[in-house]
């Protein structure tokens, strides 16, 4: 998931707010995804609502670690939901055996870090 949040949030949002909204979303499942895919779909929708909420540090040093604008968040909620609605294309390019088209889904997704197909 860093790979993505370097693509798409890069540096606006800070590994350490990261860190936390990933250990948040894994802490919080009741049931782990079983593939890869169903993983990154569930973290992507999981960041796409925590980016738009206040962050307090849970070392309880900072206050709220979250410190973007309402318009900064609603635009990197976005991104994480198109990037979900990627994730949902590429599985069912998936499952209908389009494998090259899957994973340049993929590439598209996490950029030249992903394999290339046949590689």
């Amino acid at each position: 998931m860093k790979y993505w949040k370097k693509k798409y949030w890069g540096d606006e949002v800070g590994s350490y707010l990261f860190e936390n909204f990933m250990i948040d979303w894994g802490n919080s499942l009741i049931v782990f995804p079983s593939t890869y895919p169903q993983i990154v779909k569930s973290a992507l929708d999981a960041l796409s609502l925590k980016i738009m909420m206040d962050y307090y540090d849970p070392k309880g040093f900072q206050g709220n670690i979250n410190t973007l604008d309402i318009f900064s968040r609603s635009r990197l909620s976005t991104i994480a939901s198109d990037c979900s609605s990627m994730v949902s294309s590429a599985i069912q390019y998936e499952q209908n055996y389009q494998t090259e088209t899957a994973i340049n889904k993929w590439i598209e997704i996490f950029g030249n870090e992903f394999p290339k197909y046949g590689k």
